[in-house]
């Protein structure tokens, strides 16, 4: 799969430069992470790296050249890792992972969390973001769902799937969290809408502050702490 993700995807998805969401994540990893050694499992053109690089030391990995590139010119102190088997074991204080999960099938996501867990120090903490299947905005939109766009979209999860999941691997939820419906209208055709869900979702980004209840919105958001070592 690793050849879908060359300049046309992240271009045609907007994620080869910066964007508003990462702000929030930013807040959310100073809030919940210890940023002294992050690891930024899927960190495409690198530039939720350097939203973070003033918390600590930001290292990245990702299996796609072109990305790759981009990250290592904005990040320079960052090191950066092309093969999951070549990350090292007890070194990162935190993983963050955006919008990755959906990419890996489940014995590929078994696997990496796996390799994850191996490289976290004792309690480690994970904070991830992936659409939410069967949450408010698929169940209003249906097969036009923004999940349902990518065709690299492998492995959508609901709430309950993503949290058995980090159980089984022996994580523990910290905070749990949605990005909001920023992507209606749901129930109309109105702008009018659109612009009022997204109120909601611009204070959330600016603040910091959970305001919509898990599942309003396009993505869960997960906060989780390793439990055992």
């Amino acid at each position: 799969m690793t050849e879908s993700f060359d300049k046309s995807y992240y271009t045609n998805n907007g994620q080869v430069d910066d964007r508003p969401a990462l702000g929030w994540y930013k807040r959310l990893a100073r809030k919940y992470l210890d940023s002294s050694h992050i690891l930024d499992f899927g960190c495409g053109t690198g530039t939720l790296i350097s939203r973070l690089a003033p918390l600590g030391q930001i290292d990245g990995f990702d299996t796609s050249e072109f990305a790759l590139n981009k990250a290592k010119l904005r990040n320079l102190t960052s090191a950066f890792y092309n093969e999951i088997e070549q990350l090292p074991t007890q070194t990162f204080s935190a993983v963050v992972s955006i919008h990755v999960l959906e990419h890996l099938n489940p014995p590929e996501l078994d696997r990496a969390i796996e390799i994850l867990i191996q490289s976290l120090t004792s309690n480690g903490r994970l904070m991830i973001v992936t659409p939410q299947f069967d949450g408010f905005a698929h169940k209003h939109l249906g097969s036009q769902w923004d999940g349902f766009s990518d065709n690299t979209h492998c492995n959508l999860m609901t709430a309950t799937d993503i949290r058995q999941l980090l159980t089984r691997h022996g994580f523990t939820p910290i905070k749990e969290f949605t990005d909001g419906p920023w992507n209606g209208p749901y129930l109309t055709d109105s702008k009018i809408e659109k612009l009022l869900l997204q109120i909601p979702c611009a204070l959330q980004v600016f603040t910091g502050l959970k305001l919509m209840p898990v599942g309003f919105g396009e993505s869960y958001v997960g906060i989780w702490q390793l439990s055992t070592q």
